[in-house]
């Protein structure tokens, strides 16, 4: 899932805005979630022709610097009723994180810039809410690496990016620890649950008795398969006694009469009831695979 995350500042509730900026985190937080509910396009507007380098350039993991801007007179025309929810961050240039490590949703070199053709998944989504409330971000971001290169870790990250930027957009796993830090996290854009889904049909219910019904669990092609292989079963075991010196299986009885009795004896075994005496080695041998 793309999640965009955004903390409260302990700082910010020293400050003159005091709480309001803890309240306007959350706010434009609901905002970026409200505009992308709020219609639905048939495909995703990238108006930018790619090509952005960042514009903050900040070392990863950098304490003591900040990018947040102070939207306090944004929250206080909307809480006024002088702005609609949507319009509330019409004209601001969002100082945005995004990911641009390996296999990242976001599609960055540091020589040429974000991608024009295909600059990632996560650029998209922004893209589309900066349309739909007005903002721009292409030119006022700033990118992070795998953490790993600095000895940190990903939760390390994330909580730098939100106390450095406005917001961070990046795949991000929700738990307990980043809530309990502060990290504010949206809905998900998209459910990746495994769902079954069937076309239904609908069936006539009848109290006429089929008798044919336990023929119903395979398919025709695999009941003939069974009687193939059972007849050939019977076929290979008396071959293998007749190969073994034993002629007749059976005493007083005829060819067709042996080999109608390794028939039934095989079909029996069908059932997992294993009747055959095999008097050679080889015909033994066989057997115990059948019983198998």
């Amino acid at each position: 899932m793309l999640t965009i995350y955004d903390r409260r500042i302990q700082r910010e509730r020293n400050s003159s805005c005091g709480g309001l900026m803890a309240t306007i985190t959350q706010a434009q937080l609901l905002l970026l979630v409200f505009l992308l509910l709020l219609q639905a396009p048939g495909h995703l507007v990238s108006a930018a022709l790619g090509g952005e380098i960042a514009f903050f350039n900040t070392t990863q993991m950098t304490p003591g610097v900040t990018h947040r801007q102070n939207v306090c007179d944004r929250y206080d025309e909307f809480r006024k009723g002088n702005v609609e929810l949507k319009d509330a961050l019409e004209g601001i240039q969002l100082h945005v994180l995004m990911g641009a490590y390996v296999g990242a949703y976001f599609n960055y070199d540091e020589s040429t810039g974000i991608h024009p053709d295909n600059p990632g998944l996560a650029a998209l989504l922004m893209d589309e809410l900066g349309r739909r409330g007005k903002f721009t971000w292409r030119d006022t971001f700033g990118v992070f690496y795998d953490p790993g290169q600095y000895g940190e870790s990903w939760t390390d990250v994330l909580l730098w990016g939100v106390d450095t930027y406005d917001i961070n957009v990046d795949w991000w796993a929700k738990n307990l620890q980043r809530m309990n830090l502060g990290v504010a996290f949206l809905n998900e854009w998209y459910d990746s649950s495994i769902i079954l889904i069937t076309k239904e049909t609908s069936t006539e219910i009848s109290d006429e008795i089929n008798f044919w019904n336990w023929l119903r669990p395979y398919d025709w092609r695999v009941w003939l398969l069974t009687l193939f292989t059972i007849l050939l079963s019977g076929l290979v075991s008396q071959l293998l006694e007749w190969l073994g010196g034993e002629y007749n299986g059976c005493d007083d009885c005829s060819f067709w009469e042996w080999f109608g009795r390794n028939f039934y004896l095989s079909a029996i075994n069908f059932t997992q009831v294993y009747e055959f005496t095999p008097k050679t080695f080889a015909s033994r041998l066989f057997g115990i695979s059948m019983a198998l």
